[in-house]
């Protein structure tokens, strides 16, 4: 999913709890979201949050978490030349 960095700014107990339920017990969720920390880019971005904030919810939701580590958005004409930081998560449902 690459829409967590949005929809918890609206409800991001709710948004896990959605995508807990979206996934099946032992299935794998791949999540990509904003990241802090991007000294090359001076354009906005999406939503830039913080390691914790990016896996907290879900792993509260009822996740394990494999992994997460420090990537770029792909290019687009929207992100410009550097594409912005993010997270990408992988964590699987319990």
């Amino acid at each position: 999913t690459q829409t967590f960095h949005v929809l918890r700014e609206v409800d991001e107990a709710g948004a896990a709890a959605a995508y807990a339920r979206l996934v099946a017990p032992g299935g794998k969720l791949i999540m990509l979201c904003g990241a802090v920390g991007d000294p090359e880019r001076t354009e906005p971005g999406p939503p830039a949050l913080t390691k914790e904030e990016a896996t907290g919810a879900i792993c509260a939701a009822g996740f394990r978490l494999d992994a997460c580590s420090k990537v770029r958005f792909d290019s687009t004409p929207t992100y410009g030349a550097v594409p912005p930081l993010a997270w990408l998560v992988e964590a699987t449902r319990e």
